[in-house]
């Protein structure tokens, strides 16, 4: 007899051919965020390369638009260190699409702003959250995007509890 004999097939399938409703479901999550964050990259682009930014620098973008200016709270907000978005920042900052500016409320700290050339980040941010909004609202049609947008705002943190629960609390603009 030759040597014919194969590996036992396994009945076991590979977690990611048949992700489980919690992995279908992040997966899902993160594939609209970037998605948006698309959105926003193609905007950018179409304004000028001066305007490109990587990914993780429209998240930074994006806080910054919505009025959160501290990298700690920048960085906690996206899940990251302090160090990672400072990092960003002072990308930002020497192509010249922030400025890094003392807190007029706190002596010892910075603030982060748009540089005046650059303030139209802000008005994009918000521009294509609308657009993203408008699609999402045409394509699921008004009663289902506002449950959907119910179910955006909803604090999953009560109904799923996770230790340390104060990663996920996000610095609003003040």
């Amino acid at each position: 007899m030759g040597n014919s004999a194969t590996a036992p097939q396994s009945n076991k399938s590979n977690r990611l051919d048949q992700p489980t409703l919690a992995t279908a479901l992040t997966l899902n999550l993160l594939k609209q965020l970037y998605w948006i964050d698309d959105m926003m990259g193609e905007k950018l682009a179409a304004l000028g390369e001066r305007w490109w930014a990587t990914r993780s620098q429209r998240f930074v973008v994006l806080n910054i638009a919505a009025g959160v200016n501290r990298a700690s709270d920048i960085a906690r907000n996206l899940g990251v260190t302090r160090q990672s978005v400072s990092l960003m920042i002072k990308d930002l900052e020497q192509r010249g699409i922030v400025d890094v500016v003392p807190d007029p409320d706190h002596r010892r700290s910075k603030i982060v702003t748009f540089n005046a050339e650059f303030d139209r980040f802000a008005e994009v941010c918000l521009e294509i959250g609308d657009e993203t909004e408008a699609s999402l609202r045409e394509y699921f049609g008004d009663e289902v995007y506002a449950d959907f947008h119910r179910v955006l705002k909803d604090d999953w943190l009560e109904a799923i509890p996770v230790d340390g629960d104060d990663a996920y609390d996000f610095v609003k603009p003040q």
